[in-house]
């Protein structure tokens, strides 16, 4: 497929800088004239110019995924660090550390784990079961 001309390619960018379609015809170089409207209409349905818009944007929504993905994984690593904490460990930054977590989960369209509480108190949680489990583990291992 044949390059985009300078012209195209500035037209381009100030479409994707979200400029309107005259706006982006003009700041490209194309004259002004009563007949911008209609250059600039054309030059919206060019195939090339069509082509390098949907590029531009499958480019910026993988790189948004990309970084919607790694702010995800980091959010799970605070939640488990979260319930590796131990009881009396600064509850206030563990609290903080949860809502931004949940807040990035809700962002990229995920769930949020269940709330965790960090009181310190002796009710059951997810690490005691968590660690009830892993001991389970570790004896029957034991036993074969």
């Amino acid at each position: 497929m044949d390059r985009l001309t300078s012209n195209q390619l500035r037209f381009v960018e100030g479409i994707e800088e979200g400029k309107s379609l005259i706006d982006a015809y003009i700041s490209a170089g194309y004259k002004e004239s009563p007949a911008s409207y209609s250059g600039a209409s054309r030059l919206l349905r060019n195939v090339k110019i069509l082509a390098e818009l949907d590029d531009r944007l499958f480019t910026r929504k993988r790189t948004a995924q990309q970084r919607f993905g790694r702010m995800q994984d980091g959010s799970t690593n605070v939640y488990i660090n979260i319930l590796k904490r131990e009881p009396g460990e600064n509850i206030q930054l563990l609290a903080l550390q949860q809502k931004v977590a949940s807040d990035v989960f809700d962002r990229t369209g995920h769930k949020p784990p269940e709330e965790v509480k960090h009181t310190g108190s002796m009710e059951l949680t997810l690490i005691d079961v968590l660690r009830q489990g892993r001991a389970k583990k570790e004896g029957d291992n034991d036993s074969s």
